[in-house]
């Protein structure tokens, strides 16, 4: 439900917030969802199996260390579970770095 999808975005931004250490108002989310079967998530070898209700959340982000992408993975598991009943077995998350200067944003005009 559009319920359920912002309850996920929000405990998304919160560990964002929490482990990432990023502003209040740094908020880019872009929600998908896809039909049953068109996520093929298998389990790559790791001994568990997925249900339908796989999440896959991308961060993109800039200077965050090892320690805090294993945190905010580690708090993404634990809050999904507990705020939103999504499984850890059901969750995916890629971290990818953007460059220093690779992501621009332009400042709206004086008096816009």
């Amino acid at each position: 439900t559009p319920a359920e999808l912002r309850k996920i975005a929000d405990v998304v931004q919160g560990v964002m917030l929490d482990v990432f250490a990023a502003p209040p108002g740094d908020r880019y989310q872009i929600i998908t969802e896809h039909p049953v079967g068109h996520i093929i998530a298998e389990d790559t070898g790791l001994g568990f199996e997925r249900t339908d209700g796989v999440v896959v959340i991308q961060i993109v982000q800039q200077g965050r260390t090892t320690e805090q992408k294993k945190s905010a993975y580690e708090q993404l598991a634990k809050r999904l579970e507990t705020e939103c009943d999504v499984a850890p077995t059901d969750l995916i998350v890629s971290v990818a770095a953007n460059a220093p200067n690779g992501s621009w944003m332009l400042e709206p005009a004086p008096g816009a």
